[in-house]
């Protein structure tokens, strides 16, 4: 993982912290299951608010489905391809 990607991923985690959806922060290395962190459907939408207006971006429903969610890792990698410099 680069650099850029390491520091955009923690952000991301940041954020999702910040909206009370997970406590826990991992390492680098360590991927998470984001849907046993996600115990309010109102702290997860404020967390996904916030991720767009950050970046100036808009989540497709297909990177919000289950599946997505199932890796915070996977999770990042998808959004880092929204992202206008790749």
């Amino acid at each position: 993982m680069s650099e850029e990607f390491i520091a955009f991923r923690s952000r991301v985690i940041e954020i999702f912290a910040q909206s009370g959806v997970m406590a826990k922060n991992p390492g680098p290395e360590e991927d998470l299951d984001l849907r046993e962190y996600i115990e309010d459907s109102i702290q997860f939408i404020s967390a996904v608010v916030e991720i767009e207006n950050q970046w100036d971006i808009e989540l497709h429903d297909e990177l919000l489905s289950p599946e997505s969610l199932a890796s915070v890792n996977g999770f990042c990698k998808s959004l880092w391809e929204l992202l206008p410099h790749r």
